[in-house]
């Protein structure tokens, strides 16, 4: 019996969120531009079917992506390691996403660009948040993205 889940990967623009879903659904030859809106994605790996929901990192598109999040199975809230205003935004993007009930990770991405995070900020935004997990990937490099895709079909 196929087990479908909703994820949405929410966070600013220009954080890889779309890089990311390309690089867990094997479709990572199309050039990645930027989000307009919601671009959709599938991953399946045996009788799991996600049904990824890229949401678009632009302030202008929030009245868009508002309430996306509805029905999820999972929120990955996505960062960029090499900026950290982009985790310190997630604040926001929780509320943006309106995902109740969902379980919420942390992602953070560009591992290959060097971490600007420090270990406390980090532990602390994720208990703030209510993050299941935290996992530090690169999409560009596929550093960590196993761990992430294992974290993803086992919630």
């Amino acid at each position: 019996m196929l087990v479908k889940k909703k994820v949405v990967l929410a966070g600013n623009s220009g954080v890889g969120k779309t890089t990311l879903a390309k690089r867990l659904s094997g479709s990572l030859d199309t050039p990645t531009r930027m989000t307009v809106g919601v671009e959709f994605f599938t991953v399946r790996e045996g009788d799991v079917k996600l049904i990824v929901f890229d949401l678009a990192g632009q302030d202008r598109f929030r009245p868009v992506v508002k309430g996306m999040g509805r029905g999820a199975s999972l929120v990955l809230l996505v960062f960029d390691v090499s900026r950290p205003s982009t985790l310190h935004a997630l604040r926001d993007w929780v509320k943006v996403a309106g995902a109740s009930g969902a379980k919420v990770l942390l992602v953070g991405n560009k591992l290959d660009l060097g971490s600007r995070v420090t270990e406390d900020e980090l532990g602390r935004v994720a208990r703030e948040l209510g993050a299941a997990e935290v996992i530090l990937v690169s999409a560009s490099t596929g550093e960590g993205l196993d761990r992430l895709k294992q974290a993803l079909l086992r919630s």
